[in-house]
């Protein structure tokens, strides 16, 4: 065979060989199925993961209160299916951790948000209440989901990084707005219906009036009528910056009080349990922060 066919066929080879190279695609894991309880945890986990997740929220209404929430087959069977499912925790979605349970084997991995933060038992259960641990929460997604990845998914991994990165600076900039409120609430005495939004209260060193109405609304037990007369009394004598109501908590005694609060001028305001559909947690934190400054300079503009 001539020299010039035996360099022509070795150089098409190397071509072709090239190419194959080129054309091979990068192996990536499959996206994650996430099933989340509350909407708000499945919003975090799309924002880090990006595509290489997929999200379904069983409870999407944000007038819904997950403490009393009826499991459904539907749920059971999209738990069956997930790679992750999460669950608040800390004894706010009991129902999940039971619906886990039963299809243990069936499903992947529970992420507990409590356990992983590793929030002592008795705490107050809203963590999406606290920017801070929140943004635990996605550092430990960010890098779980990196890890996932392995050797090949080297963009991938950048990506999800990426946007963790971006998350930790949307959460900076919560903290410092909660700071720079916290030095106009001086201190000054609230009451709650129910304890949502009590962690975002606590940060920004407001004090809260008698927590035991609070709890007692949440468990879906009667009020004592001392608990009552006390957040009247202080409703009368404008005594509160506001009173603050979950729109998914509603019962005689709560009515009572923010009328109450309305005819003696005391700002009411509605502190939702989850974001509106499509909206991000982010948004949601700084609406509710947006109605507390409202109510704080509306308090101090009657002030007596």
């Amino acid at each position: 065979m001539p020299p010039f066919v035996v360099f022509s066929m070795r150089a098409a080879l190397a071509l072709l060989l090239t190419g194959m190279m080129t054309a091979a695609p990068v192996l990536r894991a499959a996206p994650l199925r996430v099933v989340c309880a509350e909407a708000v945890w499945c919003d975090v986990v799309r924002q880090i993961g990006g595509d290489a997740v997929t999200t379904q929220a069983l409870i999407l209404s944000p007038r819904a209160d997950p403490h009393e929430t009826e499991p459904t087959p539907s749920m059971a069977r999209a738990i069956a299916r997930a790679d992750w499912v999460v669950a608040n925790g800390g004894g706010y979605d009991p129902w999940m951790t039971r619906l886990a349970g039963a299809s243990a084997g069936r499903h992947g991995e529970t992420v507990e948000v409590a356990a992983r933060l590793g929030v002592p038992a008795g705490d107050a259960a809203h963590f999406f209440d606290d920017p801070a641990l929140v943004g635990r929460f996605a550092r430990d997604i960010a890098a779980r989901l990196v890890d996932r990845q392995g050797v090949n998914g080297g963009a991938a991994g950048a990506a999800i990084e990426a946007r963790a990165g971006a998350f930790a600076r949307d959460v900076d900039r919560l903290k410092g707005r909660l700071a720079a409120l916290r030095g106009k609430a001086g201190g000054r005495q609230v009451a709650l219906t129910e304890p949502v939004g009590t962690r975002m209260l606590e940060r920004l060193g407001l004090k809260i009036l008698d927590p035991r109405l609070a709890r007692a609304a949440m468990h879906g037990a009667e009020p004592a009528a001392r608990d009552v007369a006390a957040v009247e009394a202080a409703i009368r004598g404008r005594a509160l910056a506001f009173l603050s109501v979950n729109p998914a908590v509603t019962s005689p005694v709560v009515a009572r009080l923010a009328a109450a609060a309305r005819q003696a001028g005391v700002p009411v305001v509605s502190m939702s349990e989850a974001p509106l559909p499509g909206q991000s947690w982010q948004a949601w934190y700084g609406a509710r922060l947006d109605a507390v400054a409202q109510a704080l300079e509306t308090a101090a503009d009657h002030a007596p």
